[in-house]
């Protein structure tokens, strides 16, 4: 290929990032508020649905809540890029009536510790199992979106025995895999300073993008990523913050996982809004016909955060899947102990 053939498609596939992304189109040097976001208050720091326990695994500290019947089957929340346990406050709540839930603030995220380590999608594989190990969760069933569903899919190829069911909504990961001419562009556009001095604007226009429609509760999630800002900027646990989730951006785009999906075997509740602009509806389908025991739902007048959206209608689809799959699996699969390592 010519060289000015190689330099004009890095302009557009770097132009294309800007579009689709749209987080930094304008650049400072500095924080500065944005006086038409009209927000006067401090920042309060939220409270989970349940009580917060914390437990340390490899010296990091993280966050999570253990509820519902003690010695029913459980079922784990594993929440997406930069959100935490608060991501799911319309949905783990509604399960407490009939099995143990429990949700994690992963590593670099929400309550838990930011520590200085790679957030690729393995790592937090490997976390996760320490994690269920540790409150002595032999299986479990796998509730997982965006990023939390990128990882719940991973973690089942390396521990299927440890999962009794999948419920994935948008993951990341199944997009065709990106050239190495893109990966290089990528990995130039996306480091730690340019995020961290986003404009709020921008920062607003990000977070909406990912609904389909604006509501309260949208504004509420800008509201409080806005104000954490505003409070925290310039301080060691922003910096850490932000590098949490500039590393997990670039392992959530790099970390490919479309071609392993078919070696799946778990029954799968594949959950989708069909008007996702962040994981297109085309990748729900794919993951549907590569998964065999899988189930399709395209959940209307949503985006990329589904179960926030049209909470009513995720949950009642999860609730249906699981009653339909979990009594055969518990009939099906064999008892096994926790394996000291892997």
């Amino acid at each position: 290929m010519k060289l000015v053939d190689i330099k004009i498609k890095t302009l557009l596939i770097l132009a294309l990032f800007q579009v689709t992304f749209d987080v930094s189109t304008v650049y400072s040097s500095k924080f500065e508020m944005d006086a038409s976001i009209d927000f006067h208050e401090q920042y309060v720091e939220r409270d989970y649905i349940g009580n917060e326990k914390y437990v340390e695994i490899d010296n990091i500290k993280v966050c999570y809540i253990d509820e519902g019947l003690k010695n029913a089957d459980v079922l784990l929340f594993i929440h997406g890029l930069s959100l935490s346990i608060h991501n799911f406050r319309y949905n783990y709540p509604y399960f407490f009536d009939k099995y143990r839930v429990v949700a994690i603030d992963l590593p670099g995220f929400g309550k838990s510790d930011f520590p200085d380590i790679s957030y690729d999608i393995d790592y937090f594989s490997r976390f996760l199992l320490k994690f269920m190990d540790k409150l002595n969760i032999r299986s479990a069933t796998l509730i997982g979106n965006s990023l939390g569903a990128h990882i719940a899919l991973d973690f089942d190829l390396k521990y299927p025995d440890r999962v009794d069911a999948l419920v994935i909504g948008s993951a990341t990961g199944v997009r065709p895999t990106l050239g190495l001419l893109e990966k290089i562009v990528l990995n130039w556009y996306i480091t730690e300073d340019r995020f961290c001095d986003v404009p709020e604007k921008k920062m607003r226009e990000h977070i909406e993008w990912s609904w389909y429609r604006l509501s309260p509760r949208s504004e509420e999630l800008v509201r409080h990523r806005i104000l954490y800002r505003r409070k925290y900027f310039g301080t060691r646990l922003y910096k850490d913050n932000n590098r949490a989730f500039v590393r997990g951006l670039k392992h959530v785009i790099y970390d490919d996982i479309r071609y392993k999906v078919k070696d799946i075997n778990t029954p799968a509740l594949i959950i989708w809004g069909r008007y996702d602009k962040v994981t297109k509806p085309a990748d729900a389908l794919y993951l549907s016909r590569k998964i065999p025991d899988s189930e399709l739902k395209i959940i209307d007048d949503a985006g990329h955060l589904a179960h926030i959206e049209q909470f009513e209608a995720y949950n009642s689809a999860v609730e249906k899947f699981l009653e339909r799959k979990l009594p055969y699996i518990k009939l099906t699969k064999k008892n096994h102990k926790i394996p000291e390592t892997y």
